[in-house]
């Protein structure tokens, strides 16, 4: 009876043993630069199994049957690949590499590809994963434009014509939340709205979301427009440079220690040196004026012979720039350390001067007085505005099953206004005015993802944030 039993229990273990499941986990990577691509698409094939990789190209597929098996991978813009893999056996973590798939400009005939540029997901309610480089595709003003391509979808529009600002299903632009690399950013545009703020050159990836906001970014009334920023070439060293009508950008990457990289981007506006006819159109679009104003001397009352006074209106200086800096460490297999920093700015110079002469010649001047007076009349108007941020992220894998994100992030926008009227040789009144306004965000984040088993993922976290306001005036008046 003994050795019955001792065979039935063999019997069975073996059977269990051949059913037991394993988890499969990897990470997905460019084949040419080994840059993590986040947020990848790998299935099982046959299967209604399926994961997304996380912000770090990591993924884990739980408790998967213990057999060969094909996973499909796809990512947008690069080429679906489908790997074999027996999980059978015990191996390491996979390292799966991507193709980048070539853009084509040629003339198609479109049938139903809409995922060639933007990807609707399945899981995750009204969001939308979009890739810069793919948006070459579309028809834009220059260069690649995100927030300008943002409204081709259904349910976003322009805050107005020739703008790159966006309102999501009816709200405000003011009630969007824009991150970038976990930083909060207030302004997103450049001059007056025709030009989005952030380089499409540095930008990796665009989560959309137009409703059913994760729990993770807290409260916001539109949507949530989440970007991740370039890492960097980890194998070797590029430099790229390119201009257009209105500005010039650079971008630098190359691998440093640590297994780390560094990523450079900067891009900045040569209206202030060298105006084109196209910076002259956007003036007038944006000003509603019929022409740029000029440097010309006219006379300010042309019926009366006693006024001699002459206008000289200087050329409006308008220019802007805006920097991206990231470095990413990796220390070991586990841990991922990236610091991002992020500052845009527009400036514009509206001043103007008016010069000329008071007084008949040889006598009967202001105030009984004889001769003729030279007055300068100086207007000095001057606004800039911009964001200002940094970020710090460090993940840890505890498990391939388990993982920890901590996040600080700290961004402010500030908006500043100086006028000052004053004039040189004829006394009069003097005028100052400086304004001063803007937002600050400081926040921290842990968030922690769990996969339980094959059908349930727990997140899990805290998250504390700072707000802070600022409004400044100062008014001097002579009178």
């Amino acid at each position: 009876m003994i050795n019955r039993l001792f065979i039935i229990t063999l019997y069975y273990s073996v059977i269990l043993g051949q059913n037991v499941d394993r988890d499969i986990a990897g990470s997905v990577l460019d084949m040419d630069n080994l840059e993590p691509l986040p947020y990848a698409n790998i299935i099982v094939q046959g299967t209604n199994r399926g994961i997304t990789t996380d912000a770090d190209g990591h993924f884990v597929l739980v408790d998967v049957p213990a057999e060969p098996c094909t996973l499909i991978v796809s990512y947008i813009g690069y080429r679906t690949a489908k790997i074999g893999y027996d999980n059978s056996l015990s191996q390491g973590p996979l390292e799966i590499r991507l193709r980048m798939e070539a853009l084509n400009f040629q003339a198609v005939d479109v049938i139903a590809d809409e995922y060639q540029i933007i990807k609707i997901s399945n899981d995750e309610v009204s969001k939308i994963t979009l890739s810069p480089r793919q948006l070459a595709l579309l028809p834009n003003m220059g260069e690649v434009d995100i927030f300008r391509s943002l409204q081709l979808l259904p349910g976003i529009t322009s805050t107005g014509d020739g703008s790159s600002g966006i309102n999501v299903r009816g709200g405000g632009s003011n009630q969007n939340m824009i991150l970038l690399d976990g930083m909060n950013i207030y302004h997103v545009d450049h001059f007056f709205g025709m030009f989005s703020a952030f380089n499409a050159d540095a930008i990796k990836d665009v989560q959309v979301y137009k409703g059913g906001f994760p729990a993770k970014y807290g409260g916001r009334l539109s949507s949530v427009i989440d970007m991740t920023g370039k890492n960097g070439d980890l194998t070797k060293r590029q430099f790229g440079l390119g201009a257009n009508l209105m500005s010039t950008q650079l971008l630098y990457e190359t691998p440093i220690i640590l297994g780390g990289s560094w990523l450079l981007s900067f891009r900045r506006s040569y209206s202030d040196y060298m105006s084109s006819p196209f910076f002259e159109k956007m003036y007038q679009f944006v000003t509603g004026d019929d022409e740029v104003p000029t440097n010309n001397r006219r006379r300010v009352n042309p019926n009366n012979e006693n006024d001699e006074a002459f206008q000289q209106q200087i050329f409006p200086n308008f220019y802007f720039y805006d920097l991206h800096n990231k470095v990413t460490f990796t220390p070991g297999n586990s841990d991922v350390i990236s610091i991002s920093m992020y500052g845009g700015r527009d400036f514009l110079n509206e001043s103007r001067e008016t010069e000329g002469v008071r007084g008949r010649p040889g006598g009967g001047g202001f105030g009984g007085g004889g001769g003729q007076q030279t007055v300068t009349r100086i207007d000095d108007n001057n606004t800039d505005w911009g964001n200002l941020g940094m970020s710090f992220r460090w993940n840890h894998r505890w498990t391939d099953r388990f993982s920890s994100q901590a996040l600080y992030s700290s961004s402010q926008f500030n908006s500043d206004y100086g006028r000052h009227l004053y004039s040189i040789g004829g006394g009069g009144r003097t005028f100052k005015i400086n304004e001063s306004n803007g937002a600050k965000d400081k926040s921290f984040r842990l968030d922690n993802v769990l996969h339980a088993n094959a059908n349930h993922i727990l997140e899990f976290g805290l998250e504390t944030t700072n707000l802070g306001t600022h409004y400044d005036v100062a008014v001097y008046d002579s009178v």
